[in-house]
């Protein structure tokens, strides 16, 4: 019985956190019109713009040094933007902190930023929306190529 239980339950947790089709089109950071793909509770996905819902436009998992890249974090649970900034990681140290984009998460739980200006070299970085007190909301792993 406790075997179907869980089986049941890994069931209804892969439904439910499964992906989404590519979006079809979209604009920079933060402009357009058009829908992207939104990240699942606490994930944070990284991509080469922002649509006009602040959904991720041309996900990616890794760039080449110098390329843009920018990021959407769903956070969980949701937070005022204005509290909530932009932490990159590598080797268990911060290297950078980046704040959100103007305007960004109108729904608060939605947020994005633009990865750009970092100077990422090569690695492999863990990237967390967090709160002042440094809980982390969202995070993902970005992949930075020579």
């Amino acid at each position: 019985m406790r075997r179907a239980v869980g089986v049941l339950l890994v069931a209804v947790l892969l439904i439910a956190c499964g992906g989404s089709a590519p979006a079809a089109g979209g604009g920079g950071a933060g402009g357009g019109a058009a829908n992207g793909d939104i990240p699942p509770l606490s994930v944070a996905w990284f991509g080469t713009g922002v649509a006009g819902d602040f959904g991720i436009v041309g996900k990616l998992t890794s760039i080449k040094q110098g390329s843009p890249v920018f990021v959407v974090g769903h956070m969980f649970p949701a937070h005022d933007p204005a509290e909530v900034n932009v932490t990159i990681s590598i080797g268990g140290s911060i290297v950078k902190s980046v704040n959100l984009l103007p305007g960004a998460g109108g729904s608060n739980d939605v947020v994005s930023a633009d990865l750009s200006g970092t100077g990422l070299g090569p690695g492999t970085y863990i990237v967390s929306f967090v709160d002042p007190k440094h809980t982390i909301l969202a995070t993902g792993n970005l992949g930075v190529t020579p």
